[in-house]
């Protein structure tokens, strides 16, 4: 058994409504961090980070984007504005993330037509060391038999630009 760890994005929870934050911990039950559906780190998540935002007294937009949680809510941004641009069209979001037994993670996983698109992001115009996460998507890729597409790291670059031979710097704006 590979001790990878690949979880679903958005989940459905049979709970009612009213009781979200019991749906989001059995989430995080299943996985030692978050499901990648809102603000990163252990305990409640939230679609809506202005609400995140505010509970955690990030009470302007400054203070948020120079402090200690802004690349946390910059990822639940981006994985919002994918998760969003599949439900807008009527899509349960194919999204997932991995992480391994290191610690080493891939943000946000795209699963179309049997093949893996991976995605990080990063709070950085260039972020270099986020290429060589991407090698953890190899041995699973042998051992699950798995394809893998072109890739992507999200970041706050002003141009499309190439980081490798599959692997490409997104802007964030364009999402």
């Amino acid at each position: 058994m590979h001790e990878d760890l690949v979880l679903p994005v958005g989940f459905v929870c049979k709970d009612t409504a009213y009781d979200l934050n019991t749906c989001f911990f059995k989430a995080a039950k299943a996985a030692p961090r978050y499901t990648g559906i809102g603000v990163c780190g252990r305990g409640n998540n939230f679609f809506d980070t202005g609400l995140a935002a505010y509970l955690t007294r990030w009470l302007n937009a400054d203070a948020l984007e120079a402090g200690a949680a802004s690349s946390e809510f910059f990822e639940t941004w981006v994985v919002t504005e994918i998760y969003k641009s599949y439900a807008n069209k009527g899509i349960v979001p194919p999204l997932y993330y991995l992480r391994n037994f290191n610690g080493k993670e891939i943000e946000l996983i795209i699963w179309q037509n049997g093949t893996a698109y991976p995605v990080a992001i990063k709070k950085s115009a260039y972020p270099n060391k986020a290429v060589k996460t991407f090698a953890i998507l190899e041995p699973v890729s042998v051992d699950a038999k798995i394809q893998i597409g072109a890739g992507g790291i999200v970041c706050l670059i002003d141009d499309l630009l190439p980081a490798s031979d599959s692997l490409y710097y997104i802007p964030a704006w364009v999402l």
